[in-house]
């Protein structure tokens, strides 16, 4: 279990936050991660909506969103 873990981390976390820190939009601005938005059926599908509508960036088939927050 710890291994699949890992792979996930290494897989989707960290390309995540690299093109995160790579990304002049997110540079300028704050950023915030959220987790566990895709929890399927109508529920997860009206929070990605609702995230991508807050300048929030989501990363295909994963959980991961990553949204921008004004400072």
């Amino acid at each position: 279990m710890r291994s699949i873990v890992a792979v996930y981390a290494l897989v989707v976390l960290v390309p995540g936050f690299l093109w995160a820190l790579s990304d002049p939009l997110l540079a300028t601005g704050g950023v915030m991660i959220v987790g566990g938005t895709y929890v399927g059926g109508r529920v997860g599908v009206r929070v990605l909506r609702r995230l991508r509508t807050q300048r929030a960036v989501c990363i295909p088939r994963t959980d991961l969103c990553i949204r921008v927050v004004s400072r």
